[in-house]
């Protein structure tokens, strides 16, 4: 071989190397605009489902039912997407486990999109008591529901950042603070339960409610999952193996 051509096949295998890098940071890029956009939309979902509880509105809260297949057809575009790129590009590390982690965080937003939509279910069925707005069980619970449901919202936003900027620390701290959730659950539930004994007309839609309290309660176990998730992305291994 020549100089001239040995210096054309140079030339080539570089440009093809460099064809094979733009396809995979475009196949990552894909990947990454579907989770953003599923995160924006599972947010949107919950901020709805907290406006509908608390004007117990069933047009908004059949919305949210509706909308809740959107989610369901993102999670199948990001798994779909995931095991495309693991068949053409054999990624190994951690660029391995971002691909299997992706599924996965997609799988806990595609939850929370789940436990919103229930939530609404219940809303529309307690929207039924037309006097409900005005007894001492909601003017209670409601609000106290409110104000679980208002956090779970931000929370997702920062988790799925921590998880964005592979900030394992950031995912750690959100982790810990599950508890808070823990305790605004058991707290509602001890005050539902003593509505359910003082208020026995509006029993049903108080037991809605404790329904609603235990969705909640579980959409933070779902972030709680996200961080997780992203420490396994940092580190490789379980957090659990570290505990």
């Amino acid at each position: 071989m020549n100089t001239k051509d040995h210096n054309n096949n140079s030339h080539s295998h570089k440009a093809y190397g460099k064809h094979i890098v733009s396809a995979y940071d475009a196949d990552i890029s894909t990947l990454r605009n579907l989770l953003d956009e599923m995160s924006s939309l599972v947010s949107e979902q919950l901020q709805s489902t907290e406006i509908a509880l608390q004007s117990l509105d069933k047009t908004l809260a059949n919305t949210v039912r509706v909308r809740d297949r959107e989610v369901n057809e993102l999670l199948r575009q990001v798994e779909s997407h995931s095991l495309e790129i693991i068949a053409r590009r054999q990624p190994m590390a951690i660029d391995l486990r971002y691909m299997v982690l992706s599924v996965r965080v997609a799988a806990e937003m595609e939850r929370l999109g789940d436990h919103a939509r229930n939530v609404a279910k219940r809303v529309r069925v307690m929207a039924e008591d037309t006097d409900l707005k005005s007894t001492a069980s909601f003017k209670t619970l409601g609000p106290m529901l409110g104000a679980q449901l208002h956090a779970i919202s931000p929370r997702l936003t920062e988790v799925f950042a921590a998880w964005r900027e592979r900030d394992d620390e950031r995912a750690l701290k959100i982790r810990a603070s599950d508890e808070l959730i823990d305790r605004a659950y058991e707290a509602f539930y001890r005050t539902a339960a003593t509505y359910m004994i003082e208020d026995i007309r509006h029993i049903t839609a108080v037991v809605q409610m404790m329904f609603i309290a235990k969705h909640i309660e579980r959409m933070g176990d779902k972030i709680a999952d996200i961080a997780e998730h992203t420490y396994l992305l940092v580190h490789g291994t379980f957090i659990e193996d570290e505990e």
